[in-house]
C-alpha cells in the first residue's frame, strides 16, 4: 500500500510504503534502500560514499517490485528499509497505523491536539487540559516504531539500540532503521544513518564471510607445513580462498578512513547520532578483530602458496635433472658403441 505523505514538512522525502509485516505510523514514510555501485541507479541516489568504497545509496522506488527494481540497479535484495517520522507534523493525532485500524479521537487542548513542540529539540511539552493524551500518543508511536524495527529480527537476537539527541529518537536494528525528528534535522539525520549502516553492513558481511571460512582454513592448515604430489590438485582451491581473503583484506582497508574517522568539531545532531551509531555497533572494535583474524588467514595461505611453488620448482627441477642423466647415459653408450665397433675393426 502506498501512502501519500502528509502535511508534516517531510513530504520532500518520498512516498510512504507501509509493508505488510509490521504496523507503521500514520504519518511515517518507509524507504527501502540498497547499496550499489556508483555507476547504477544515480537517478535514485541519496548518498554517495567515497570513491575508494565505490558505492552509493539509492532509494527502490514504491510500487513496483522490490526484488526487480533492485536487481536493475545490480542488488537482488533491499539492504536497508528506513521509517521517518517528522516529529513537528506528528505531534496531531497518531492513532491510525497502516495494518487497517483507524480509530477515530477527538483531542483538546487547541490545534495541536494538546501537545506542543519544545523549540529545535522536536520534543514535546504538556500544556493543559489535552497534555497526558498527546504524551501518551507519542510513547505509543515510538513504541510502534521500535516494535516495527524489531519486526523481522531473528528469534534470539538482541534488540534494537535505542538513541535520544535532542529530542530525536532512532531505532536501530540490522537492516531496519527508524528516525523521529523535527523535520528541518531529519534528512540529515536520514543521510547520516545510511552511512553509517552501510559500513555496519559491510563488516557484518566481511564476519559473515570470514566466519564460514574458518572450516576451509583448518582443512588448509597440513599445507602450510607440506605439499605433496598427490595435494597439487587442490592448487586451484588455494588459490581461490587465497583470492578470496585478498578481496577482503582489501574491502576491509577500504573501510579504514570511515571506521577510524575523528570526531567532528563542532558538533552536530548528524554527527553525533553517527557517532554514537559506530560505537553502539562497536566498529572499531570489530574493525580491529577482522584485521588480527585475516592475518591468521594471511598467513597460513602464504604459506600454502610458497610451499606448493616450492614443490612446483623442485619437481621441475628434478625432471630437469632427470632428462640431463637419461642424456649423459644415451651419449655415453653412444661413444661406448663406438668405441666397440672400432675395435672389432
Amino acid at each position: 500500500m502506498i501512502q501519500e505523505p502528509h502535511s508534516n514538512g517531510d513530504s520532500a522525502l518520498g512516498s510512504a510504503t507501509a509493508t505488510p509485516f509490521a504496523p507503521v505510523p500514520e504519518q511515517g514514510l518507509v524507504r527501502q534502500i540498497a547499496f550499489v555501485p556508483l555507476d547504477q541507479g544515480d537517478e535514485h541516489s541519496v548518498l554517495r560514499f567515497p570513491a575508494a568504497v565505490g558505492r552509493q545509496a539509492i532509494v527502490v522506488p514504491p510500487g513496483a517490485s522490490n526484488a526487480t527494481d533492485a536487481a536493475k540497479a545490480g542488488k537482488s535484495h533491499v539492504d536497508l528499509t528506513v521509517l521517518t517520522i517528522a516529529s513537528g507534523g506528528h505531534d496531531q493525532v497518531i492513532d491510525r497505523i497502516s495494518d487497517g485500524a483507524y480509530p477515530g479521537n477527538q483531542h483538546s487542548g487547541g490545534g495541536n491536539g494538546g501537545y506542543a513542540v519544545n523549540g529545535g529539540n522536536g520534543g514535546g511539552v504538556p500544556m493543559q487540559a489535552g497534555q497526558t493524551d498527546g504524551a501518551t500518543r507519542q510513547r505509543e508511536t515510538l513504541k510502534q516504531m521500535r516494535e516495527w524495527v524489531e519486526a523481522e529480527l531473528p528469534p534470539g537476537s538482541i534488540p534494537s539500540l535505542a538513541m535520544t539527541f535532542q529530542g530525536t529518537q532512532i531505532f536501530w536494528a540490522a537492516g531496519r532503521l527508524a528516525i523521529y525528528a523535527v523535520p528541518e534535522r531529519l534528512e540529515s539525520v536520514f543521510k547520516a544513518m545510511v552511512e553509517v549502516s552501510f559500513y555496519e553492513l559491510e563488516l557484518r558481511e566481511m564476519e559473515q564471510q570470514l566466519g564460514a571460512s574458518w572450516s576451509d582454513l583448518d582443512e588448509d592448515i597440513p599445507l602450510a607445513f607440506e605439499v605433496g604430489e598427490r595435494d597439487l590438485r587442490m592448487t586451484e582451491q588455494l588459490r581461490s580462498r587465497f583470492q578470496q581473503i585478498v578481496r577482503l583484506r582489501a574491502r576491509l582497508a577500504r573501510l579504514s578512513p570511515q571506521v577510524h574517522t575523528p570526531h567532528v568539531h563542532p558538533p552536530t545532531l548528524a554527527s553525533q547520532v553517527s557517532e554514537r551509531l559506530r560505537e553502539r555497533t562497536r566498529m572499531l572494535h570489530r574493525y580491529e578483530q577482522l584485521d588480527e583474524q585475516l592475518s591468521v588467514f594471511d598467513q597460513v595461505y602464504e604459506m600454502c602458496g610458497q610451499r606448493s611453488s616450492d614443490f612446483v620448482q623442485a619437481r621441475k627441477g628434478h625432471l630437469l635433472e632427470w632428462f640431463i642423466i637419461i642424456l649423459l647415459v644415451a651419449q655415453t653408450l653412444l661413444y661406448g658403441f663406438e668405441f666397440l665397433t672400432g675395435m672389432g675393426q
